[in-house]
């Protein structure tokens, strides 16, 4: 995967806000799955399995993408971390583990 700019990644929220379009959804996905990975590593050790955590993390990021208003002036990351971090949590809990 390749690094993209930030007005990249900012015109591309902006064209998936306006859209909907899959292809971009698709796009913004790739690119932010290492902050899923990221994000669901601090779960880790809690009786969870790693693939679990980075799945729901990944659901928790599609979820943020559908919610993001690039108009606000807000960083998508700034955004989706603690939507990602709820999703980690609620998982664990409805699982009863490790909280």
């Amino acid at each position: 995967m390749g690094t993209m700019s930030e007005e990249i990644i900012t015109s591309l929220h902006e064209a998936y806000a306006a859209r909907r379009d899959p292809a971009i959804r698709d796009e913004l996905l790739e690119h932010y799955l290492p902050l899923c990975r990221a994000v669901a590593s601090r779960f880790t050790g809690r009786g969870a399995e790693r693939e679990d955590l980075e799945q729901v993390a990944a659901m928790a990021l599609l979820s943020a993408l559908e919610r993001f208003d690039p108009a606000l002036g807000n960083r998508f990351s700034s955004f989706a971390v603690p939507t990602l971090t709820g999703a980690l949590r609620n998982h664990l809990r409805d699982r009863g583990d490790g909280m």
